[in-house]
């Protein structure tokens, strides 16, 4: 992919950059810019003096070729400038600067999250010069589908047991305040937002009837669409679809079919160390089509309580096992709900739940994610992504932990 395409696609393309460059951070050669768009070169050397002489670019403004921007704010990182309701952002990586204006039609804020998460990537990635370009850092863009249609039945008998929680009772668990924010799914959303997945364009909901019009309020908040949140029409644990069908349910109702879709349990968490763009960019690495799936160890004692997959050399599932005892296996990877389904893959799982009810089997059959997957890796490839675990929120208990981890992170 040319440094161009990046500023056609990533920058401009994305309809909330009007136009960009990028220039060379050693001696600010112009790598690419969108039609008409020029810095002059005494200007961009300005603006890389900026960086770390913030005072003289706070006090003289910015110059994109010749017009004036007045400097709101300026670090060895980022100066955002402003002139009238339009402005600039630019943003330096390991080898170059990226600059990009937006005009009156363009909300600031969608301006700088786009430039900063090509930023972070072009960071991430560790490119090394000019003539190598790395790929494309979002070519794939996957849908997300949360999953938060789950009624939590033994987290709400553990609040009804304890005073100090009661007033959780009726909270669904993906919307339980986690940390420093309004819930647990919100750091999904924000993670996904650094990475250009937008819950305004690219986040999903499905959930139930009970639930339904607290995640509405949720998604005002959090700028998810409203139209982005949909109810399964269940009202009770006995008449919920089960996992499965929401995913299935999920994908229909929104017309996520001919896409890539990252369906995420809404009741789990990563551990910070999680990298998500590496995610990304593995899954666009393949040179087979492959579903992508994240793995962590457990210990022997928690063997059983999970389903483990088997793994080839290369890191493709072979086998998975439900809650297997210790002895019947080698392996010792659990794999959360984090799947990023290919879009072809994605009729599989039509094919799932049509053969369990086809074979009347009962609703536990096709009620947790795992039975989709080992429904799935033999008939299509299933790839892995190891991670360092994960925090998932059962009962009160494993809640009260989660919130001691994210509250450290937010010390």
């Amino acid at each position: 992919m040319s440094w161009q395409s990046y500023v056609d696609n990533n920058l401009v393309g994305t309809g909330y950059v009007s136009q960009a460059g990028i220039y060379g951070l050693n001696g600010g050669g112009v790598w690419a810019a969108s039609s008409g768009f020029t810095v002059q070169a005494n200007e961009i050397q300005e603006i890389i003096s900026g960086f770390t002489k913030a005072d003289h670019i706070l006090a003289s403004g910015i110059h994109i070729n010749g017009t004036k921007y007045l400097t709101l704010s300026a670090n060895e990182r980022s100066i955002y400038g402003k002139k009238g309701s339009t402005g600039v952002c630019i943003v330096k990586t390991t080898q170059a600067v990226l600059v990009a204006l937006y005009d009156d039609k363009i909300q600031p804020g969608a301006c700088t999250k786009v430039v900063e998460s090509l930023a972070d990537y072009l960071i991430s990635v560790g490119y090394e010069c000019l003539k190598n370009p790395p790929t494309n850092p979002n070519p794939i863009h996957p849908l997300v589908l949360i999953l938060g249609a789950g009624y939590g039945t033994r987290l709400q008998r553990d609040l009804k047991a304890c005073a100090q929680y009661k007033h959780l009772l009726g909270v669904p668990k993906a919307l339980l305040p986690l940390g420093s924010r309004d819930a647990l799914i919100t750091h999904w959303v924000e993670l996904f937002d650094r990475h250009g997945i937008t819950a305004r364009k690219d986040i999903f909901v499905v959930t139930n009837g009970q639930c339904y019009e607290a995640f509405k309020v949720w998604a005002t908040a959090n700028g998810v669409p409203l139209d982005h949140i949909v109810s399964d029409g269940t009202d009770s644990n006995e008449t919920r679809l089960g996992a499965v069908p929401d995913i299935l349910f999920g994908i229909q109702h929104f017309g996520l079919d001919q896409s890539d879709v990252l369906v995420v349990g809404g009741d789990t968490l990563f551990l910070h160390d999680f990298n998500l763009s590496q995610f990304l960019e593995k899954f666009n690495s393949f040179n087979e089509k492959s579903c992508l799936v994240t793995t962590y160890l457990v210990p022997d004692e928690e063997v059983h309580k999970f389903g483990i997959v088997e793994t080839d050399k290369e890191g493709v599932i072979t086998s998975f096992l439900e809650k297997p005892d210790p002895s019947a296996t080698k392996a010792r990877t659990a794999c959360p709900c984090f799947y990023l389904f290919h879009r072809e893959a994605i009729p599989l799982i039509e094919e799932f739940i049509r053969a369990c009810k086809e074979a009347n089997a009962p609703k536990e059959a096709y009620d947790a994610t795992g039975k989709c997957l080992a429904y799935l890796y033999p008939r299509f490839k299933v790839s892995t992504f190891a991670i360092s675990g994960r925090i998932d929120v059962g009962g009160l208990q494993s809640y009260i932990d989660a919130n001691v981890y994210f509250d450290k992170k937010s010390d």
